[in-house]
């Protein structure tokens, strides 16, 4: 029997795997540095909050990727 989804878990992966892509893509989008950066934790926050509140229904990660680089 698969492990339930773990949403904090998830976001925990994306921080340590996904957080200097997020930040690439955010610079590439005209952003500096620090900016860049602020950017991608306001993303990161915002995704948490939606999971907390329901307003994001997942059940995987395969479609998260993408939705945080649009957030």
């Amino acid at each position: 029997m698969p492990a339930p989804f773990d949403p904090l878990a998830l976001l925990c992966r994306l921080i340590l795997v996904d957080r200097a892509a997020l930040v690439a893509v955010a610079r590439h989008e005209g952003l500096g540095p620090e900016d860049a950066i602020d950017c991608v934790q306001e993303g990161l926050c915002t995704l948490l909050s939606m999971l907390a509140s329901g307003e994001l229904a997942l059940h995987d990660d395969e479609g998260l990727r993408p939705y945080l680089t649009g957030i």
